[in-house]
């Protein structure tokens, strides 16, 4: 039997699902509005930040959950997700590059490319719902996880 809390994952999803949320009140924002407001800005930079880092956590709570290949860095651990047939082998490298956005987020926040920041926002929210679809049927159909509500 595998080491996994199923609330730790409930918990998880719904913080991801709540993050998207607020970036999609920010969606509507005019990519000139977007990069110039600096409020508007900023609060979808760092909710892209949160729920990445929501997907990574994921990730390796899974990995290390049932004793997977170790990744060697973040991006990776969505590599072993897909090895292990959680997500498509497509969508695991579409999930690394978010990571590695992340990255630029967290570590070059000094020159982040506000524009590239919108695409994320306008182009890429539906990652976060695909990711989480993925996980909750793997955990359910294939792990026999019940993951109805934590309340």
């Amino acid at each position: 039997m595998s080491d996994l809390d199923p609330e730790k994952f409930k918990i998880r999803l719904q913080a991801l699902d709540e993050y998207k949320g607020i970036l999609k009140e920010t969606q509507p924002t005019p990519r000139d509005e977007f990069i110039s407001n600096v409020r508007v800005y900023g609060l979808a930079e760092r909710y892209l930040h949160l729920a990445i880092e929501t997907l990574i956590d994921l990730a390796h709570l899974l990995v290390a959950g049932l004793g997977w290949r170790r990744p060697v860095d973040n991006a990776d651990a969505m590599i072993v997700l897909a090895e292990q047939r959680v997500v498509p082998r497509d969508f695991a490298d579409t999930l690394a590059r978010m990571v590695r956005f992340r990255n630029i987020l967290v570590h070059v926040y000094l020159d982040i490319d506000r524009s590239l920041v919108y695409e994320v926002l306008q182009n890429r929210l539906g990652d976060f719902d695909r990711f989480a679809e993925c996980l909750r049927r793997f955990l359910v159909d294939e792990l026999q996880i019940d993951m109805g509500s934590s309340e």
